[in-house]
């Protein structure tokens, strides 16, 4: 299914950022945002990333559950001459609980991912067997990351201390969707259209993007990370909808309110749990490796 085929890739993709994401110790003295950014540098210098990510989706026709759970290997080089490494899985299952009745709909989630030397290759299993895609892609260099950490400070419009114990602190943080946006390059706002439909100008609709982090006191590095995205699952699915209905004549207009209806009433939160032990290495199966190329750009 093409739904679950776009979860795959955006837990892969979810766990190759996280590598990115970058850590420095916070002084005392900083604001919340400096804390937020000390944090989301944190994770840049750890090579073993384990995350476990839950998303629900709740609607008045059923409950959907997307469970992931997986490794991240950044393994940068110590020798002159060797490749820097990143490898990445994503093991679970998304579901369908169709409210009012006994059906269940569900499938597996089994992908890899390997950047190495210019090139992201990607492994998914799907109902026809494995598939192999790769595309060009380089891992950020230190230089690139300063740049990016930058940038990304520049879309935090407020971070707040919600809450701290003995343990962590938790801060609210909340991000501007425009300058978020602004940053995606040419390539990435050509693909956001859906249908002749930009979405990048639909998303411009949410203003700002809010999540709470939770940093370990001892460490100071994200141990959770949430987001409610019902107010973009609200927004963006209403003008799609609206232009579906544009496209297509025969859309039967009492169908179209019952669906935003039903858009209205529902709700979509993402958690994700970090930890930064070494676990297993991440193994990409040999049946995996031999999958025919399905998509492969130069």
């Amino acid at each position: 299914m093409k739904l679950f085929s776009k979860i795959r890739t955006a837990g892969v993709a979810l766990a190759l950022s996280l590598v990115a994401m970058p850590l420095a110790m916070a002084d005392a003295k900083t604001t919340a945002i400096d804390d937020v950014m000390a944090a989301q540098e944190a994770t840049n210098k750890q090579a073993y990333v384990q995350y476990e990510m839950k998303g629900t989706l709740f609607s008045p026709v059923g409950i959907g559950n997307l469970l992931l759970n997986g490794n991240v290997v950044d393994l940068k080089p110590t020798k002159k001459g060797q490749e820097r490494v990143t490898k990445a899985d994503a093991h679970g299952t998304a579901e369908l609980v169709v409210l009012g009745s006994q059906k269940n709909f569900s499938t597996p989630v089994e992908a890899y991912a390997v950047t190495q030397g210019q090139k992201l290759t990607e492994y998914m299993k799907t109902d026809k067997g494995w598939e192999q895609t790769t595309v060009p892609f380089t891992m950020p260099t230190d230089e690139e990351i300063t740049k990016s950490m930058k940038e990304y400070r520049s879309t935090i419009s407020s971070a707040e201390l919600l809450k701290e114990d003995s343990r962590e602190k938790v801060y609210k943080v909340t991000g501007d969707w425009d300058k978020i946006l602004d940053l995606q390059d040419k390539d990435a706002k050509k693909s956001m259209k859906v249908n002749g439909v930009d979405v990048g100008e639909l998303l411009r609709q949410v203003k700002n993007v809010e999540y709470t982090m939770a940093v370990d006191k001892k460490t100071n590095r994200i141990t959770v990370l949430s987001m409610d995205l019902t107010p973009l699952l609200q927004t963006v699915g209403a003008q799609l909808l609206d232009a579906a209905a544009t496209q297509d004549k025969g859309l039967d207009p009492n169908q179209l309110q019952m669906m935003k209806a039903m858009l209205k009433g529902s709700s979509l939160n993402l958690n994700v749990l970090l930890r930064y032990e070494k676990g297993k290495d991440v193994v990409i199966p040999a049946e995996a490796k031999n999958a025919k190329v399905v998509l492969e750009k130069k």
